[in-house]
């Protein structure tokens, strides 16, 4: 919202009513979040990274607020961890921004950014989005002109759901609507509305949020909402492609900005239910989190399992493992789980690190710890590996049956010097007892399903054959229960 020249008290708080963003945070408790200017112009900036309902003191904090702009942003998470670093709007350069939408490829984007990635502190491919749009407005210097250009990078290079944006700074407004996804509207209001003596009411037809101004009965004002927040005859739409920018004398101008559909477009079904659909995600969150072992749920419940399981032939694992990595070679390790081959036997003897895995719980408590660590679906990722010298995985290639030699192969590409690969070839999965079998299954789900198949030592050796030119070593680990294999890359 922009109040022009003048600054607008505006109140925004949590209803208590059946249809507030109280109940809504129920549905689906990831966060909310607004953004104003204080009257020497700096930014601010008040989130919270959980349910509204959840958080007594953020609803406390819901009062009067004064400002030119202002942007209020309530999130449904679509992968990243719910964190306040992920939680909307975000800063940067003394502008606030918030994105509605999704975007894929998160690596091709970060690789893009280079340098400019300084800026990202969180995880989600939305504060990637505002670092172009940031890097795009200091290269052309218009704040619009940056906008146009990170969005047509996007549009060209990335699998893209929808790229919604409000992006702010103290006295202007700039909203994008890409592609035909997602609604965008505005409504340019008049001082006391139609009738001309109104103050502004706002409220969401399904109470995500709601904002009053007396102010507003006597001043102009521009919003913009994800949907028409009264019934104000005065709405309209935005068109797929179209930005619209607010001055500071609350000229509204919509410019044709994108043409036509992105490159790669995402669809409903390429999304998780979580992402795709805020009020039916939480059906999507339960599946996944019954699916998902006791096992992966914790980093320390995950250490308690295995050592369990394998006893002190857990550590000896970990041990080979490293010290088939040459001092100093940079390490990618692959379903790196909670880190412990890094953060116990790498971290003195690694020339750098980076862990992929799907498990969101597990890379947010690494990062935490400032170890690299990436929420990836290797199943899904279509960019290649990051590079580096050696690429490990461990106790994970059953993930990618039945045929592994893909994973195996990109491992190689992305490698310069080895692969290491250790797997168990004796399990309780591979129990000719039925209920046996079916207990080590679900006991070793990430979250994903399947994963019915297991390796036999004969069926890791007939994948392994594949690559006999390559192989320097092949041997059973302490205990028996795993066998490990380094492969020669380059």
């Amino acid at each position: 919202m922009s109040g022009g020249r003048e600054r607008v008290r505006a109140t925004f708080w949590l209803l208590e009513a059946p249809d507030s963003l109280a109940q809504q945070s129920r549905r689906e408790p990831d966060g909310t979040g607004v953004g104003y200017y204080r009257e020497d112009g700096s930014p601010v900036v008040e989130k919270q990274p959980i349910a509204a309902y959840e958080d007594q003191q953020f609803a406390q904090e819901a009062r009067e607020l004064s400002s030119h702009t202002f942007v209020a942003h309530v999130r449904y998470a679509s992968g990243s961890p719910v964190t306040l670093e992920n939680t909307h709007p975000f800063e940067q350069a003394g502008r606030l921004f918030a994105h509605n939408g999704v975007i894929g490829d998160v690596l091709a984007l970060e690789r893009e950014l280079g340098e400019a990635m300084s800026s990202v502190h969180g995880q989600t491919d939305s504060e990637r989005y505002f670092a172009l749009i940031t890097r795009e407005i200091e290269r052309t210097g218009d704040a619009g002109e940056g906008i146009v250009s990170a969005a047509r990078w996007i549009a060209d290079h990335l699998p893209v759901f929808a790229i919604n944006c409000v992006l702010i700074d103290e006295g202007e407004l700039w909203a994008l609507r890409y592609p035909n996804v997602h609604e965008l509207h505005v409504l340019e209001r008049d001082a006391g509305g139609p009738s001309g003596k109104r103050h502004l009411e706002h409220a969401s037809a399904r109470g995500s949020l709601r904002v009053r101004s007396g102010d507003l009965a006597r001043l102009p004002a521009v919003v913009v909402a994800s949907e028409m927040m009264d019934e104000d005859a005065g709405w309209r739409a935005l068109g797929s492609g179209e930005l619209l920018h607010v001055d500071q004398d609350l000229h509204a101008t919509v410019t044709r900005a994108l043409e036509g559909p992105p490159a790669h477009q995402l669809t409903l079904a390429d999304l998780d239910q979580k992402a795709a659909a805020p009020c039916g995600g939480v059906a999507g969150c339960r599946r996944a989190l019954l699916s998902t072992s006791l096992v992966y749920r914790t980093a320390a419940g995950y250490e308690l399992v295995m050592r369990a399981l394998y006893g002190r032939h857990y550590a000896d694992r970990m041990r080979v493992v490293a010290g088939e990595v040459p001092r100093g070679a940079s390490v990618l390790e692959l379903c790196c789980g909670p880190g412990t081959l890094y953060t116990r036997y790498l971290h003195a003897r690694a020339g750098g690190y980076v862990g992929l895995d799907l498990n969101e719980r597990f890379v947010t408590a690494l990062r935490r710890r400032g170890v690299d660590a990436r929420v990836t679906d290797l199943a899904r990722l279509q960019e290649p590996l990051p590079g580096a010298n050696v690429v490990v995985m461990q106790a994970s290639l059953y993930h990618f049956l039945p045929d592994a030699s893909g994973i195996v192969d990109r491992m190689l590409a992305a490698a310069t010097d080895l692969v290491i690969v250790s797997e168990p070839v004796r399990n309780l999965a591979s129990s000719d007892n039925r209920l046996i079998g079916l207990l080590g299954r679900r006991a070793t789900d990430p979250g994903v399903g399947g994963g019915e198949r297991r390796f036999t030592e004969a069926t890791l050796d007939r994948l392994m054959d594949r690559y006999r030119e390559r192989v320097a070593k092949a041997f059973a680990i302490p205990g028996g229960r795993e066998k490990l294999y380094v492969l020669r890359a380059g």
